[in-house]
């Protein structure tokens, strides 16, 4: 539940933010489940660098929860995506997932780096 805004929307520039409320429930493969209630936040901003050739991306949500310290966390992806020639596109991106109390035996950060081609209808 929760409300959101687009602040921007323009040729150039979209930026959009939201927030409100949500249920978190985390099943480990191993360790003890949790679920829990939390505020969450994201926002997407979207920079067209050359329109249908260059466009930069961020995005991000963020879940806090309401009760206990370690629980929090965040995904985030930046990239840029390339308009190729026609409909094709590549996308160089990098994802960063964040979780204050990971799975017994995980690391709280985990990085991915993407490079990907499609085809943009």
């Amino acid at each position: 539940v929760g409300l959101g805004y687009q602040v921007l929307n323009t040729a150039l520039v979209r930026l959009t933010a939201n927030a409100g409320f949500g249920w978190v429930n985390e099943n480990f493969d191993a360790g003890v489940d949790d679920s829990y209630t939390a505020a969450r936040e994201s926002a997407a901003l979207d920079i067209f660098i050359l329109p249908d050739r260059v466009q930069f991306f961020h995005q991000h949500d963020g879940y806090f929860g309401l009760t206990g310290e370690d629980n929090l966390f965040v995904r985030m992806k930046n990239g840029v995506r390339l308009g190729l020639v026609g409909g094709l596109v590549t996308t160089v991106q990098h994802d960063l997932d964040y979780d204050r109390s990971p799975s017994p035996g995980r690391k709280n950060t985990d990085k991915t780096f993407a490079l990907t081609f499609g085809y943009r209808f």
